[in-house]
Protein backbone atom coordinates (compact mmCIF):
# COMPACT_ATOMS: atom_id res chain seq x y z
CA UNK A 1 0.00 0.00 0.00
CA UNK A 2 1.13 3.51 -0.74
CA UNK A 3 0.08 7.02 -0.59
CA UNK A 4 -0.38 10.13 -2.67
CA UNK A 5 -1.23 13.35 -2.29
CA UNK A 6 -3.91 14.38 -4.77
CA UNK A 7 -4.22 17.62 -5.34
CA UNK A 8 -1.53 17.19 -7.63
CA UNK A 9 -2.73 15.54 -9.86
CA UNK A 10 -6.49 15.93 -9.53
CA UNK A 11 -6.64 19.44 -10.24
CA UNK A 12 -7.89 19.82 -14.16
CA UNK A 13 -11.39 20.23 -15.08
CA UNK A 14 -12.37 17.12 -16.58
CA UNK A 15 -10.54 13.50 -14.95
CA UNK A 16 -9.05 11.09 -17.41
CA UNK A 17 -8.43 7.85 -15.60
CA UNK A 18 -6.53 6.59 -18.64
CA UNK A 19 -3.53 9.63 -17.61
CA UNK A 20 -4.11 8.56 -13.95
CA UNK A 21 -3.22 5.25 -13.98
CA UNK A 22 -0.39 5.82 -16.00
CA UNK A 23 1.25 8.38 -13.40
CA UNK A 24 0.21 6.13 -10.77
CA UNK A 25 2.14 3.26 -12.43
CA UNK A 26 -0.37 0.82 -12.96
CA UNK A 27 -1.15 0.90 -16.33
CA UNK A 28 1.65 1.32 -18.81
CA UNK A 29 0.31 1.29 -22.35
CA UNK A 30 1.96 2.06 -25.48
CA UNK A 31 1.51 5.60 -27.24
CA UNK A 32 0.72 3.65 -30.36
CA UNK A 33 -2.34 2.53 -28.93
CA UNK A 34 -5.86 3.50 -28.87
CA UNK A 35 -7.21 5.54 -25.57
CA UNK A 36 -8.99 2.50 -23.79
CA UNK A 37 -12.09 3.69 -23.02
CA UNK A 38 -12.42 4.86 -26.73
CA UNK A 39 -11.49 1.28 -27.80
CA UNK A 40 -14.55 0.22 -25.25
CA UNK A 41 -16.76 2.14 -26.54
CA UNK A 42 -16.28 1.32 -30.36
CA UNK A 43 -16.53 -2.38 -29.54
CA UNK A 44 -19.59 -2.03 -27.47
CA UNK A 45 -21.55 -1.95 -30.54
CA UNK A 46 -20.32 -5.31 -31.50
CA UNK A 47 -21.36 -6.95 -27.61
CA UNK A 48 -23.96 -9.17 -29.16
CA UNK A 49 -21.25 -11.11 -31.12
CA UNK A 50 -18.04 -12.27 -29.76
CA UNK A 51 -15.95 -13.56 -32.52
CA UNK A 52 -17.04 -10.26 -34.33
CA UNK A 53 -15.98 -8.52 -31.60
CA UNK A 54 -12.52 -9.87 -31.07
CA UNK A 55 -11.82 -9.29 -34.39
CA UNK A 56 -12.88 -5.65 -34.19
CA UNK A 57 -10.56 -5.79 -31.57
CA UNK A 58 -7.79 -6.83 -33.97
CA UNK A 59 -8.14 -4.89 -36.46
CA UNK A 60 -7.77 -1.46 -33.94
CA UNK A 61 -4.63 -2.95 -33.00
CA UNK A 62 -3.40 -3.02 -37.11
CA UNK A 63 -4.99 0.19 -37.57
CA UNK A 64 -3.50 1.66 -34.30
CA UNK A 65 0.07 0.47 -35.73
CA UNK A 66 0.17 0.65 -39.63
CA UNK A 67 -2.69 2.96 -40.76
CA UNK A 68 -3.19 5.47 -37.87
CA UNK A 69 -5.64 7.84 -39.70
CA UNK A 70 -8.11 5.46 -40.82
CA UNK A 71 -9.44 5.31 -36.76
CA UNK A 72 -10.70 8.89 -37.12
CA UNK A 73 -12.69 7.41 -40.14
CA UNK A 74 -14.13 4.86 -37.32
CA UNK A 75 -15.29 7.62 -35.09
CA UNK A 76 -12.27 8.33 -32.62
CA UNK A 77 -11.75 11.22 -31.25
CA UNK A 78 -8.78 13.41 -33.05
CA UNK A 79 -7.17 14.28 -29.37
CA UNK A 80 -7.13 9.87 -29.10
CA UNK A 81 -5.20 9.89 -32.06
CA UNK A 82 -2.24 11.74 -31.02
CA UNK A 83 0.95 10.50 -29.53
CA UNK A 84 0.69 10.90 -26.18
CA UNK A 85 3.01 12.87 -24.09
CA UNK A 86 5.27 12.12 -21.48
CA UNK A 87 3.53 11.03 -18.47
CA UNK A 88 4.84 12.54 -15.23
CA UNK A 89 4.51 10.23 -12.40
CA UNK A 90 3.31 10.74 -9.25
CA UNK A 91 5.49 10.55 -6.30
CA UNK A 92 4.12 7.35 -3.99
CA UNK A 93 5.23 6.98 -0.07
CA UNK A 94 4.51 4.01 1.65
CA UNK A 95 1.34 4.01 3.70
CA UNK A 96 1.34 3.97 6.75
CA UNK A 97 -1.35 4.14 9.59
CA UNK A 98 -1.48 4.94 14.23
CA UNK A 99 -3.68 3.10 15.74
CA UNK A 100 -5.44 6.33 16.60
CA UNK A 101 -5.66 7.01 12.43
CA UNK A 102 -9.10 6.56 10.89
CA UNK A 103 -9.06 4.74 7.72
CA UNK A 104 -11.28 5.90 5.54
CA UNK A 105 -12.38 3.69 2.23
CA UNK A 106 -14.44 5.92 -0.50
CA UNK A 107 -14.19 3.51 -3.19
CA UNK A 108 -15.63 -0.32 -3.88
CA UNK A 109 -12.66 -2.08 -2.75
CA UNK A 110 -14.16 -5.41 -2.78
CA UNK A 111 -11.70 -6.58 -5.94
CA UNK A 112 -9.05 -5.45 -4.32
CA UNK A 113 -7.15 -7.65 -1.78
CA UNK A 114 -4.13 -5.28 -1.03
CA UNK A 115 -6.63 -2.59 0.29
CA UNK A 116 -8.59 -5.46 2.20
CA UNK A 117 -5.67 -6.69 3.92
CA UNK A 118 -3.82 -3.04 4.70
CA UNK A 119 -7.57 -2.76 6.43
CA UNK A 120 -8.38 -5.81 8.20
CA UNK A 121 -4.64 -5.05 9.92
CA UNK A 122 -5.17 -1.40 10.90
CA UNK A 123 -8.78 -2.80 12.68
CA UNK A 124 -6.64 -5.73 14.20
CA UNK A 125 -4.50 -3.04 15.93
CA UNK A 126 -7.71 -1.85 17.41
CA UNK A 127 -7.52 1.39 14.59
CA UNK A 128 -11.17 3.01 13.20
CA UNK A 129 -12.40 1.77 9.88
CA UNK A 130 -14.77 3.31 7.49
CA UNK A 131 -16.40 1.85 4.29
CA UNK A 132 -18.40 3.74 2.19
CA UNK A 133 -20.84 1.87 0.30
CA UNK A 134 -23.00 3.04 -2.75
CA UNK A 135 -25.09 0.26 -3.07
CA UNK A 136 -26.45 -3.46 -2.30
CA UNK A 137 -27.62 -4.49 -5.37
CA UNK A 138 -25.74 -7.46 -6.16
CA UNK A 139 -26.89 -8.75 -3.41
CA UNK A 140 -30.83 -7.95 -3.24
CA UNK A 141 -31.36 -7.48 -7.21
CA UNK A 142 -28.75 -10.65 -8.23
CA UNK A 143 -30.68 -10.62 -11.51
CA UNK A 144 -29.29 -7.64 -12.75
CA UNK A 145 -25.41 -9.10 -12.90
CA UNK A 146 -23.30 -12.23 -13.58
CA UNK A 147 -22.93 -15.21 -11.08
CA UNK A 148 -19.13 -14.40 -11.02
CA UNK A 149 -19.62 -10.56 -9.77
CA UNK A 150 -22.73 -11.88 -7.66
CA UNK A 151 -20.48 -14.39 -5.61
CA UNK A 152 -17.35 -11.98 -5.09
CA UNK A 153 -19.95 -9.29 -4.03
CA UNK A 154 -21.56 -11.45 -1.71
CA UNK A 155 -18.37 -12.52 -0.13
CA UNK A 156 -16.91 -9.28 0.08
CA UNK A 157 -20.27 -8.07 1.93
CA UNK A 158 -20.28 -11.06 4.46
CA UNK A 159 -16.53 -10.50 5.66
CA UNK A 160 -16.23 -6.81 5.53
CA UNK A 161 -18.23 -6.81 9.17
CA UNK A 162 -15.18 -8.53 10.57
CA UNK A 163 -13.01 -5.55 10.42
CA UNK A 164 -15.32 -2.18 9.82
CA UNK A 165 -16.67 -0.24 12.48
CA UNK A 166 -18.46 2.18 10.67
CA UNK A 167 -20.05 2.49 7.48
CA UNK A 168 -20.79 5.53 5.32
CA UNK A 169 -24.47 4.87 2.79
CA UNK A 170 -24.72 7.35 0.07
CA UNK A 171 -28.84 7.45 0.88
CA UNK A 172 -31.27 6.32 3.29
CA UNK A 173 -32.03 3.77 1.19
CA UNK A 174 -28.79 2.09 0.90
CA UNK A 175 -28.59 2.39 4.87
CA UNK A 176 -31.75 0.61 5.51
CA UNK A 177 -30.37 -2.17 3.00
CA UNK A 178 -27.40 -2.43 4.76
CA UNK A 179 -28.99 -2.95 7.88
CA UNK A 180 -31.37 -5.95 6.58
CA UNK A 181 -28.56 -7.62 5.53
CA UNK A 182 -26.65 -7.21 8.63
CA UNK A 183 -29.51 -8.13 10.69
CA UNK A 184 -29.00 -8.22 14.54
CA UNK A 185 -25.21 -7.16 13.73
CA UNK A 186 -26.65 -3.61 12.66
CA UNK A 187 -26.87 -2.84 16.12
CA UNK A 188 -23.18 -2.62 16.60
CA UNK A 189 -21.83 -0.66 13.93
CA UNK A 190 -22.55 2.63 13.18
CA UNK A 191 -24.12 3.83 9.84
CA UNK A 192 -24.67 6.88 8.83
CA UNK A 193 -26.58 8.22 5.49
CA UNK A 194 -24.67 10.95 3.72
CA UNK A 195 -26.23 11.91 0.34
CA UNK A 196 -23.96 12.31 -2.41
CA UNK A 197 -24.03 16.02 -4.50
CA UNK A 198 -26.45 17.08 -7.12
CA UNK A 199 -23.48 19.45 -8.54
CA UNK A 200 -21.57 18.64 -11.92
CA UNK A 201 -18.01 19.09 -11.08
CA UNK A 202 -16.63 22.29 -12.92
CA UNK A 203 -19.47 23.60 -13.81
CA UNK A 204 -20.98 26.61 -11.92
CA UNK A 205 -25.04 26.33 -11.63
CA UNK A 206 -26.58 28.41 -14.04
CA UNK A 207 -23.83 29.21 -16.21
CA UNK A 208 -24.45 30.48 -19.36
CA UNK A 209 -24.99 27.99 -22.20
CA UNK A 210 -21.82 26.46 -23.57
CA UNK A 211 -21.19 26.07 -26.83
CA UNK A 212 -21.38 22.27 -29.02
CA UNK A 213 -17.70 20.58 -29.12
CA UNK A 214 -18.61 18.23 -31.61
CA UNK A 215 -20.67 17.63 -35.34
CA UNK A 216 -23.10 14.35 -32.99
CA UNK A 217 -23.94 16.99 -30.54
CA UNK A 218 -24.78 19.61 -32.79
CA UNK A 219 -26.81 17.67 -34.59
CA UNK A 220 -28.66 16.72 -31.34
CA UNK A 221 -29.71 20.32 -30.52
CA UNK A 222 -31.51 20.42 -34.14
CA UNK A 223 -34.59 19.43 -32.54
CA UNK A 224 -36.74 19.08 -29.22
CA UNK A 225 -35.01 16.29 -27.38
CA UNK A 226 -35.38 14.93 -23.73
CA UNK A 227 -32.16 13.14 -22.00
CA UNK A 228 -31.57 10.22 -20.59
CA UNK A 229 -28.25 9.92 -18.87
CA UNK A 230 -26.79 7.03 -17.67
CA UNK A 231 -24.68 4.02 -18.55
CA UNK A 232 -27.57 1.15 -20.89
CA UNK A 233 -28.22 -1.64 -19.24
CA UNK A 234 -30.91 -3.75 -18.33
CA UNK A 235 -31.35 -2.61 -14.71
CA UNK A 236 -31.65 1.22 -15.98
CA UNK A 237 -34.80 0.37 -17.92
CA UNK A 238 -34.35 1.85 -20.96
CA UNK A 239 -36.32 -0.70 -22.91
CA UNK A 240 -39.17 0.62 -20.79
CA UNK A 241 -38.67 4.31 -21.96
CA UNK A 242 -38.72 2.96 -25.68
CA UNK A 243 -41.71 1.26 -25.34
CA UNK A 244 -43.39 5.02 -23.79
CA UNK A 245 -41.92 6.20 -26.62
CA UNK A 246 -43.61 4.11 -28.90
CA UNK A 247 -46.62 5.08 -27.70
CA UNK A 248 -45.58 8.78 -27.51
CA UNK A 249 -45.39 8.18 -31.61
CA UNK A 250 -48.19 7.16 -31.77
CA UNK A 251 -50.04 9.51 -30.09
CA UNK A 252 -48.10 13.06 -30.98
CA UNK A 253 -46.76 12.20 -34.68
CA UNK A 254 -44.44 14.74 -35.48
CA UNK A 255 -44.52 16.10 -32.35
CA UNK A 256 -42.70 13.89 -30.60
CA UNK A 257 -39.39 15.16 -29.50
CA UNK A 258 -36.20 13.11 -29.99
CA UNK A 259 -34.81 11.13 -27.14
CA UNK A 260 -31.48 10.50 -26.45
CA UNK A 261 -29.69 8.74 -24.31
CA UNK A 262 -26.02 9.46 -23.06
CA UNK A 263 -23.68 6.88 -21.75
CA UNK A 264 -21.88 3.68 -22.57
CA UNK A 265 -23.14 0.59 -23.08
CA UNK A 266 -23.52 -2.39 -20.85
CA UNK A 267 -24.61 -5.77 -20.60
CA UNK A 268 -28.08 -7.30 -21.23
CA UNK A 269 -29.29 -4.85 -23.80
CA UNK A 270 -30.29 -6.85 -26.95
CA UNK A 271 -33.75 -6.09 -26.53
CA UNK A 272 -33.45 -2.20 -25.91
CA UNK A 273 -30.98 -2.35 -29.32
CA UNK A 274 -34.06 -4.49 -31.47
CA UNK A 275 -36.35 -1.65 -30.53
CA UNK A 276 -34.07 1.34 -30.61
CA UNK A 277 -33.62 0.38 -34.35
CA UNK A 278 -36.96 0.41 -35.16
CA UNK A 279 -37.22 3.88 -33.18
CA UNK A 280 -34.30 5.30 -35.10
CA UNK A 281 -35.76 8.51 -36.40
CA UNK A 282 -36.96 9.43 -32.46
CA UNK A 283 -33.92 7.92 -31.07
CA UNK A 284 -30.60 8.51 -30.95
CA UNK A 285 -27.33 7.13 -28.69
CA UNK A 286 -24.10 9.59 -27.54
CA UNK A 287 -22.16 6.68 -26.66
CA UNK A 288 -19.45 7.59 -23.55
CA UNK A 289 -20.17 11.09 -23.64
CA UNK A 290 -17.24 13.34 -21.71
CA UNK A 291 -18.55 15.75 -18.94
CA UNK A 292 -18.59 18.70 -21.60
CA UNK A 293 -21.02 17.05 -23.89
CA UNK A 294 -23.35 16.01 -21.01
CA UNK A 295 -23.19 19.69 -19.74
CA UNK A 296 -24.23 20.87 -23.34
CA UNK A 297 -27.28 18.24 -23.13
CA UNK A 298 -28.61 18.87 -20.27
CA UNK A 299 -28.85 22.50 -20.87
CA UNK A 300 -30.25 21.96 -23.72
CA UNK A 301 -32.68 19.55 -23.06
CA UNK A 302 -36.45 20.16 -22.49
CA UNK A 303 -36.17 18.00 -19.31
CA UNK A 304 -34.40 14.72 -18.09
CA UNK A 305 -35.57 11.04 -18.06
CA UNK A 306 -34.68 8.56 -15.51
CA UNK A 307 -36.62 5.33 -15.38
CA UNK A 308 -34.39 2.95 -13.05
CA UNK A 309 -35.13 0.11 -11.68
CA UNK A 310 -32.58 0.19 -8.70
CA UNK A 311 -30.29 2.81 -7.58
CA UNK A 312 -28.54 3.31 -4.88
CA UNK A 313 -28.40 7.19 -5.09
CA UNK A 314 -29.16 8.21 -8.90
CA UNK A 315 -26.74 11.08 -10.13
CA UNK A 316 -28.64 12.22 -13.31
CA UNK A 317 -31.57 13.08 -11.28
CA UNK A 318 -29.69 15.55 -9.03
CA UNK A 319 -27.44 16.89 -11.82
CA UNK A 320 -30.54 17.66 -14.58
CA UNK A 321 -31.38 19.94 -11.23
CA UNK A 322 -27.77 21.66 -11.04
CA UNK A 323 -28.61 22.72 -14.49
CA UNK A 324 -31.95 23.65 -13.76
CA UNK A 325 -33.76 20.79 -15.58
CA UNK A 326 -36.74 18.67 -13.93
CA UNK A 327 -35.97 15.16 -14.06
CA UNK A 328 -39.04 12.49 -14.89
CA UNK A 329 -37.86 9.59 -12.46
CA UNK A 330 -38.56 6.13 -10.66
CA UNK A 331 -40.96 6.50 -7.08
CA UNK A 332 -38.77 3.55 -5.80
CA UNK A 333 -35.16 3.10 -4.10
CA UNK A 334 -33.47 5.88 -3.22
CA UNK A 335 -34.29 7.78 -6.13
CA UNK A 336 -36.83 10.18 -4.26
CA UNK A 337 -34.35 11.17 -2.04
CA UNK A 338 -32.12 12.75 -4.71
CA UNK A 339 -34.41 15.80 -5.24
CA UNK A 340 -37.63 15.30 -3.71
CA UNK A 341 -40.46 17.71 -5.06
CA UNK A 342 -38.26 18.70 -7.43
CA UNK A 343 -38.89 15.85 -9.58
CA UNK A 344 -42.04 14.03 -11.54
CA UNK A 345 -42.34 10.93 -10.20
CA UNK A 346 -43.45 7.20 -12.28
CA UNK A 347 -44.15 3.56 -11.95
CA UNK A 348 -41.02 2.19 -13.55
CA UNK A 349 -43.08 -1.17 -14.17
CA UNK A 350 -45.94 0.68 -15.73
CA UNK A 351 -45.60 1.53 -19.06
CA UNK A 352 -49.21 3.47 -18.89
CA UNK A 353 -47.69 5.34 -16.39
CA UNK A 354 -44.70 6.50 -17.75
CA UNK A 355 -46.58 7.52 -20.93
CA UNK A 356 -48.80 9.61 -19.06
CA UNK A 357 -46.21 11.57 -17.19
CA UNK A 358 -43.70 11.82 -20.25
CA UNK A 359 -46.90 13.38 -22.77
CA UNK A 360 -47.72 15.69 -19.98
CA UNK A 361 -44.93 17.13 -19.96
CA UNK A 362 -44.34 17.57 -23.59
CA UNK A 363 -47.97 18.93 -24.51
CA UNK A 364 -47.95 21.40 -21.17
CA UNK A 365 -44.66 22.21 -20.87
CA UNK A 366 -45.92 24.75 -18.02
CA UNK A 367 -45.64 21.46 -15.67
CA UNK A 368 -41.78 21.33 -16.33
CA UNK A 369 -41.77 25.33 -15.96
CA UNK A 370 -43.28 25.10 -12.24
CA UNK A 371 -40.81 22.72 -11.40
CA UNK A 372 -38.04 24.36 -13.21
CA UNK A 373 -39.12 27.75 -10.99
CA UNK A 374 -39.22 25.62 -7.92
CA UNK A 375 -35.64 24.47 -8.62
CA UNK A 376 -33.81 27.45 -9.14
CA UNK A 377 -34.95 28.71 -5.35
CA UNK A 378 -33.67 25.04 -3.84
CA UNK A 379 -30.34 24.99 -2.23
CA UNK A 380 -28.78 22.19 -3.78
CA UNK A 381 -25.56 20.36 -2.51
CA UNK A 382 -22.38 20.39 -3.51
CA UNK A 383 -19.64 18.00 -3.65
CA UNK A 384 -17.67 20.43 -0.96
CA UNK A 385 -20.72 20.03 1.22
CA UNK A 386 -20.41 16.16 1.10
CA UNK A 387 -16.65 16.37 1.53
CA UNK A 388 -17.48 18.17 5.08
CA UNK A 389 -20.22 15.82 6.34
CA UNK A 390 -17.92 12.57 5.60
CA UNK A 391 -15.11 14.53 7.37
CA UNK A 392 -17.20 15.79 10.81
CA UNK A 393 -18.21 12.04 10.79
CA UNK A 394 -14.92 10.26 10.73
CA UNK A 395 -13.66 13.12 13.59
CA UNK A 396 -16.37 11.95 15.76
CA UNK A 397 -13.99 9.10 16.83
CA UNK A 398 -10.96 10.81 16.18
CA UNK A 399 -11.65 14.11 18.11
CA UNK A 400 -9.80 16.50 15.96
CA UNK A 401 -10.76 19.81 17.73
CA UNK A 402 -8.87 21.87 15.84
CA UNK A 403 -10.16 23.70 12.80
CA UNK A 404 -9.06 22.15 9.97
CA UNK A 405 -8.83 23.74 5.94
CA UNK A 406 -11.10 21.73 2.95
CA UNK A 407 -7.01 21.35 1.49
CA UNK A 408 -5.93 19.21 4.41
CA UNK A 409 -8.98 16.98 4.86
CA UNK A 410 -7.75 15.21 1.69
CA UNK A 411 -4.29 15.81 2.16
CA UNK A 412 -3.32 11.74 1.85
CA UNK A 413 -5.16 9.19 -0.34
CA UNK A 414 -4.66 5.71 0.73
CA UNK A 415 -4.40 3.37 -3.06
CA UNK A 416 -3.73 -0.11 -2.89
Amino acid sequence: MVTFHPLEVLSVNEFDPASFLKRLGIENKSAWLVNKQEMKRYLSKFSDNKLLRSLKKLELYFYAIFFRRHLQKLGFKQQTLSLSPAIEPVQLEDAKLLKEDSYVILGANWPLREVISFCKAHAARGGDTVQMVYDLIPQVRPEYFSSGLRRDFKNWLADVSSYVNRYICISEHTAQDLRNFLGNSAADRSIKAIPLAHEFDGYARNSPPIQPLGMEIMQVLQRPFVLCVGTIEVRKNGISLLRAWARLIERLGARTPQLVFAGKRGWLVKDFEQMRQQLSPFVQIIDSPTDADLAVLYQNCLFTAYPSLYEGWGLPVGEAAWFGKTCITSNTTSLPEVCGDLAIYVDPTDIDDIVSKMEDAICHPETITIKENAIKRSKLRTWSNVADEIFEFVREVTNLNQPVHSEEKLSQVQIG
